[in-house]
């Protein structure tokens, strides 16, 4: 079969489509995966918050007593006084030394919240922030709390995770897919094979298997880091490109 157009096959006188196309095609394809893999991501982030939220307020006042600010003043209504983690401190009778804090810790002292960081100690009063200077709480007003805004974790983290996560995921991908192509014109310029923009679609492309990677290994505990992506992911995506151009 015969055709006037150079980029035919001359063998079957197809046409492939120009790079801009597949470029076109390589973008919606990794920027669906990065969409529907932060939104994913979001959901099990706002069902892990929630479920962590319901389950502290169901068991708060099997644990702890309650948290009162009352004129600006913070107290605890007995002596189970609740613990939140490393980072965090309710000191109502002003006894830690901030001084001698080593390292980053907020501290819910009498009059006022501290955070304490290196080089640097900023302090909020609750009268500043706290309406009337007044508030409780408590296993009860806990969950009254979480039933009135529990609707914005659904909401907001997945909505963050599409805004921030998904742009995010993308970028790096295509900037592996760069490196990728890029190694990869190097070796084939000399050879007269895709270089440029038809190589590059095809690496990004290719490249909208990375969303759903980096999602599985930070849930397992092993994200990956610039480097990995560097000198692990982006040679394996370059060997990926070069075998599908073989074929």
């Amino acid at each position: 079969m015969t055709t006037d157009n150079p980029y035919a096959d001359p063998v079957t006188g197809s046409v492939p489509p120009p790079p801009g196309a597949k470029l076109g095609r390589s973008v919606l394809a990794l920027a669906t995966t990065a969409l529907v893999v932060a939104g994913l991501s979001g959901l099990g982030g706002a069902w892990t918050l929630a479920d962590g939220a319901d389950t502290f307020v169901a068991e708060y006042d099997q644990s702890w007593d309650p948290i009162v600010i009352e004129g600006g003043v913070l107290r605890i209504d007995g002596p189970r006084v609740p613990a939140l983690g490393d980072g965090f401190a309710f000191d109502p009778n002003d006894e830690i030394n901030l001084d001698a804090v080593d390292g980053q810790l907020v501290v819910a002292r009498s009059r006022e919240v501290v955070q304490v960081r290196a080089f640097d100690r900023r302090s909020y009063r609750y009268v500043d922030f706290v309406e009337g200077g007044n508030f409780r709480f408590d296993g009860a007003s806990g969950r009254a709390l979480l039933d009135e805004y529990e609707h914005w974790i659904w909401l907001g983290i997945p909505a963050g995770a599409l805004l921030f996560l998904a742009p995010a995921y993308m970028a790096v991908a295509a900037t592996v897919a760069g490196l990728a192509s890029g190694a990869l014109s190097l070796f084939w310029r000399a050879e007269g094979r895709p270089t440029g923009r038809a190589l590059y679609a095809r690496a990004l492309l290719l490249s909208a298997a990375l969303p759903p990677l980096w999602a599985v290994a930070s849930q397992v505990g092993m994200p990956f880091s610039c480097c990995v992506d560097i000198f692990v992911v982006a040679p394996i995506l370059a060997l990926a490109t070069w075998g599908t151009y073989r074929r």
